[in-house]
């Protein structure tokens, strides 16, 4: 067997279980929850956009982080990350065990 031969036949295998994958992500059914609201950058950093001219300033920044709070976000910060890394791994391993049945 070529090396042609094998690149062509691992390409169409990937082709075919990407094909497969992704069909079944097409037919998830997604709605957007009642009372959902729809959010932008700009509403997003600053809830009170300026409309219209006002002595009032368009948003207030907060205090900074006290040491003790800014390590605390820091490690939970770093604790969600690695827990979406375990489950995207997670993920990865079930869909590689389902191609090889």
């Amino acid at each position: 067997m070529g090396a042609k031969t094998i690149g062509r036949n691992g390409s169409g295998y990937v082709l075919k279980n990407l094909q497969l994958n992704y069909g079944k992500l097409m037919k998830m059914n997604v709605e957007v929850p009642e009372g959902a609201k729809e959010v932008c950058p700009e509403t997003m950093a600053c809830p009170s956009l300026i409309l219209s001219p006002s002595n009032k300033g368009s948003c207030e920044m907060p205090p900074p982080f006290e040491e003790d709070e800014l390590k605390k976000f820091l490690e939970k910060k770093k604790n969600v990350e690695k827990e979406v890394e375990m489950w995207t791994n997670e993920y990865w391993e079930e869909q590689k065990k389902s191609l090889q049945h």
